[in-house]
């Protein structure tokens, strides 16, 4: 768990999501992805994988359950809409700004925002996101001993304890506890997926920077996942493979502009342009039927 939180809050460091892509015969940008978009991919994965939510629990129940994750899923980051539809420019280093220099308390309303959207679609679609953000505090020790962030999480699990108390009032035959326990470790599977390829995947009109690691998810758990890379950019794979279907394709809309330094958010706004970036998850077993 903790390996895993590592990653995830260092990939969610950022205020938008920023990498440097590389395309064949010009220099490098930066790519821009924001928070929303990101987690429209993970619904987007989540949406062909979810079937194997609770499969001990009856169908009737499945069907309202499974809707409810996935709007958790959809819903999770819309606390940081308003900020990244006011882009500013990082004074010190001249570029788009890393959610490291934000302060804590900035951070905080922004989670709860994302946390009370969720909340808005069903009690557990709150105590799930509300976990999941705990989740991301706990891994940052240094920001987790602080008084504001003790308070915060207080408040979170409380309002985490009557989410749970309604879902079970809802639905009092339900394991809920384990399916609680679960529902967090979806989301936190598709996030991170999502993160892996906005923050790290070359996509299909790329070329290879440098080697890119595959990440394990979760090893020893109920959902431990590989990620890997293919041979082709924009080619990736899950092992296991969880979808529904053999291939899906992704797309998250973002921004590109030129990698160097801007002096004012004029000078950066007309650099910016629009970029698609688009991966294809293939089952490596089906292609390896297929040859």
């Amino acid at each position: 768990m903790s390996t895993r939180c590592r990653l995830l809050f260092y990939v969610l460091d950022r205020r938008m999501i920023r990498r440097e892509i590389h395309f064949p015969g010009k220099k490098p940008h930066w790519l821009l992805i924001s928070q929303k978009e990101h987690a429209r991919v993970s619904a987007m994965m989540a949406d062909r994988c979810l079937s194997e939510f609770g499969q001990s629990v009856a169908r009737d129940d499945l069907v309202a359950l499974r809707a409810e994750l996935l709007a958790a899923i959809v819903h999770h980051d819309d606390g940081w809409v308003p900020w990244d539809a006011a882009p500013h420019l990082d004074t010190k280093h001249h570029r788009p700004p890393s959610f490291r220099e934000m302060r804590l308390e900035d951070v905080l309303p922004i989670w709860t925002s994302s946390i009370k959207t969720a909340a808005a679609e069903g009690p557990l679609a709150g105590l799930t996101v509300a976990g999941h953000f705990i989740a991301l505090l706990e891994a940052s020790e240094k920001e987790f001993k602080s008084a504001l962030a003790r308070d915060w999480q207080q408040d979170m699990a409380a309002l985490r304890d009557k989410w749970f108390a309604d879902w079970q009032g809802v639905h009092p035959t339900l394991p809920t506890l384990q399916l609680a326990d679960e529902a967090l470790l979806w989301l936190q599977l598709f996030d991170v997926a999502s993160l892996w390829l906005c923050s790290a995947c070359p996509g299909q009109d790329e070329q290879f920077h440098q080697p890119l690691e595959n990440y394990h998810f979760a090893p020893d758990s109920l959902l431990q996942t590989r990620f890997r890379t293919l041979d082709q950019p924009g080619q990736v794979t899950f092992i296991p493979w969880r979808l529904d279907v053999p291939e899906l394709l992704l797309e998250a809309d973002g921004q590109i502009i030129p990698i160097r330094e801007y002096h004012n958010m004029s000078e950066l706004n007309e650099a910016r342009q629009p970029h698609t970036v688009r991966w294809v998850l293939s089952n490596k077993r089906q292609l390896r039927a297929k040859k």
